[in-house]
Formats: C-alpha cells, structure tokens, sequence
C-alpha cells in the first residue's frame, strides 16, 4: 500500500515538471517564432514588398495598417509604446497620417476626463477597502480574520489593476499630446 501512493505522489510530481518543461519550451518556441518574424519583417522593408510588410506587420502585432503607415511607425522613436497603446486599446487610440490620435469618442475632453475620474474613484475606493479591510483583520482572530484575508486579496489585485491602468492612460495621453504638437 505504501508503495502504491509513493508511486502516485512521484507520478504527480513528475507531471507537474512535464507540464511546466512543456510550458517553457512552447514560449521559447514562441519567441523563437516571433524573433523569425521579426527578422523577416525587416527583409521585407528593406526590399520594399508592401504585401510582405503588411501581412507580417498583421501578423506580429495584429494590428492592420497601411504600408505608408507602418513605415512611419517602425522608424518612430516610440514605436514600441505606440504599437502597445494600440494594441491594448484600439477603441481608445488610433494610427493615422502618421500620427497616434485619439478615436471619434475620447476626442472630446469630458469624455477623457470622465474616464480619468472614474480610474482613479475606483484606485482610491479600492485602496481605501484594502486598508480597512486590513486594519481589521489585524483586529480580529480566528475565522473572521481569514475571511478579511480573503476578501484583501482581490481589493489588492484590482487596486493593482487600476494604479496601472491610470499609468497606462498617462503613457496615452503623453504619446497623443506629443503627436500633436
């Protein structure tokens, strides 16, 4: 009887590390993939195929553009934040005329500043909650205690989530207003 949960718990073990080894040679795989088409991307602007360009353009960062407009992004100083902007929001930011400008709706400014408000009453509600919710279970024993963990943890996570998403916006608002100008 004892070997046979020893041999259960080593095959447990064992295929925890086959899924993790799995895992990591899939992602090395990955970027081996991505680092591929990047490299050819590159061939293909200096060779000027705009077909080429375009589709590795697509397919690297999912993003559809124009072969004009790619060329303007790839010789951008910022176009590692511009392709993340666009890519994380594309109802937010567009690429257009060689400029990163906002869409139809975040031009208005009360619309931004809605958004802006809105972020950051969820950052200071959330960061509020989770030193209360902290405080007292510093305050407590027992059951209750573990309950105010749990409740702590997601608090700190969305808080997390929000701090960088108001950083997010910022980085947004920098690459616009320097497009603008």
């Amino acid at each position: 009887m004892e070997y046979s949960e020893l041999f259960k718990a080593l095959l447990g073990v064992f295929s925890a590390i086959s899924a993790i080894a799995i895992y990591k040679f899939n992602m090395a795989k990955s970027l081996q993939v991505r680092a591929d088409l990047i490299e050819k991307l590159e061939e293909a602007l200096e060779r000027k195929n705009k077909h080429s360009v375009c589709e590795l353009f697509r397919l690297l960062h999912g993003s559809r553009l124009n072969y004009k407009e790619i060329i303007v992004i790839t010789s951008n100083d910022d176009v590692s934040r511009i392709l993340y902007a666009l890519k994380k929001t594309p109802g937010m930011v567009t690429f257009k005329n060689g400029e990163l400008k906002f869409t139809t709706l975040f031009k208005r400014p009360w619309v931004r500043s809605v958004n802006k408000y809105v972020s950051r009453g969820f950052a200071y509600l959330f960061g509020a909650l989770t030193i209360v919710l902290i405080i007292v279970m510093a305050m407590t024993d027992g059951a209750v205690s573990i309950a105010m963990l749990i409740f702590v943890i997601p608090c700190f996570a969305v808080l997390t989530m929000q701090i960088n998403d108001l950083k997010y916006d910022q980085m947004v608002y920098e690459l616009v207003g320097n497009n603008e100008t």
